[in-house]
């Protein structure tokens, strides 16, 4: 196993975050680095962009 930048894993996250728009989750998402990456800074900034946008695409799958 090895940790790596959110949406280049195995974890199928469309699906996963559609799940939760279906439960009608409405709590805290956290976003952890458990990778090692050159700049933390950087990297927290590419996973956040790219976990706003998986849910964004998650929520209007939901509500078509």
């Amino acid at each position: 196993m090895q940790m790596c930048a959110l949406g280049q894993g195995m974890v199928d996250w469309p699906d996963v975050l559609g799940q939760v728009a279906a439960a009608a989750f409405t709590g805290p998402i956290s976003l952890h680095i458990e990778y090692k990456p050159s700049d933390v800074r950087e990297a927290i900034a590419r996973d956040f962009t790219a976990l706003k946008k998986l849910a964004e695409t998650a929520d209007s799958k939901e509500q078509s």
